[in-house]
């Protein structure tokens, strides 16, 4: 039993949490720490196929930030702390938006609210100022902060490794926030589900509700990580991840309630691994057990009776051989 629970590794709890929300019950039985590791690494493995991965294909397959440098770059000049441009730029591939515009004094978060619920990365460039939006987060940068004494295009091309270097640091607070996201849902559902115990006639722990939670929502996860390869932005991405897991808790809460799961109680080995248990069965079995031992009581009283009749008569015989 104890190998078969070691052998419910990573990739096993993704398949079951995927595949079989029957099999729910399996998770009852990690520790608090195993669950906490396992949300680490899926959004560790998921920001690298949705974030990374994209990026990294793009500069060895496709083109290069020098490359686009030299092809959607206008000429410019940077000096100082003034902006300009030799045409406006604006660059859409339904995933990055990219305006660049002198005529524009700067660019305010209001006007990044228009892009960022269509697009995973906005870039706005004005003539003071620009405006960053990746990985969930805005950053501002005034032209006067920078330090830089004069830049145009060839200059440009110096300052690639550094580019390089930011999308590396973004990565990570994609990883950061996006597990933050994560866990912030599945608090969210962990909470729904406590409040609707009544409705699903189970009681649970606050605890059990939270394992729970954490792996319903896995399969939206890795859905989300691929179409992020496709480069597809996905509108009211929190929410629908809250809709999906509802879903798999919905149907795993069902499977536990015909299980006869009780909470806190240690699961059988059936149970423990998916099958579906017989509780009412124990009764069946106390009540055999208890009719086989009165009968074997009976059958004991009888003997010992027999036993008592024959040493009664010996001790009858002996008294009348000394008379």
């Amino acid at each position: 039993m104890e190998q078969k629970a070691k052998k419910f590794g990573f990739f096993r709890q993704i398949a079951t949490a995927v595949a079989q929300p029957n099999k729910y019950v399996r998770f009852l039985r990690l520790s608090t720490g195993r669950v906490i590791a396992f949300t680490v690494i899926l959004m560790l493995i998921t920001t690298f196929v949705g974030y990374y991965l994209p990026f990294i294909v793009s500069q060895v397959f496709g083109k290069s930030y020098t490359d686009m440098i030299d092809e959607y770059v206008p000429e410019f000049t940077l000096k100082d702390d003034i902006l300009t441009l030799s045409e406006p730029v604006e660059y859409d591939d339904g995933y990055m938006l990219v305006i660049a515009n002198s005529n524009i004094e700067e660019f305010t978060e209001d006007q990044l609210e228009e892009y960022t619920s269509d697009y995973e990365n906005v870039y706005l460039i004005g003539r003071t100022n620009m405006i960053f939006y990746a990985s969930g987060q805005s950053t501002t940068y005034r032209y006067a902060d920078l330090s830089i004494e004069e830049l145009d295009r060839e200059g440009l091309r110096a300052y690639v490794p550094s580019v390089y270097m930011m999308m590396v640091m973004s990565g990570v607070m994609n990883f950061i926030l996006r597990t933050f996201w994560y866990l912030l849902g599945t608090m969210l559902l962990m909470l729904l589900a406590w409040s609707m115990k009544g409705f699903w006639n189970m009681q649970f722990q606050i605890l059990e509700l939270f394992k729970l939670s954490v792996f319903s929502k896995v399969l939206y996860e890795i859905l989300a990580s691929i179409l992020r390869i496709l480069r597809f932005a996905i509108p009211m991405d929190f929410f629908i991840a809250l809709a999906v897991g509802f879903i798999y808790l919905n149907l795993a809460v069902k499977q536990l309630r015909a299980d006869g799961y009780e909470s806190g109680s240690e699961p059988s080995e059936r149970t423990r691994f998916g099958a579906p248990s017989a509780p009412a069965s124990k009764g069946i079995y106390s009540r055999a057990s208890m009719r086989t031992n009165v009968e074997d009581d009976k059958g004991n009283g009888d003997v010992s009776k027999v036993k008592e009749e024959e040493s009664q008569k010996n001790l009858n015989d002996q008294k009348d051989t000394e008379s």
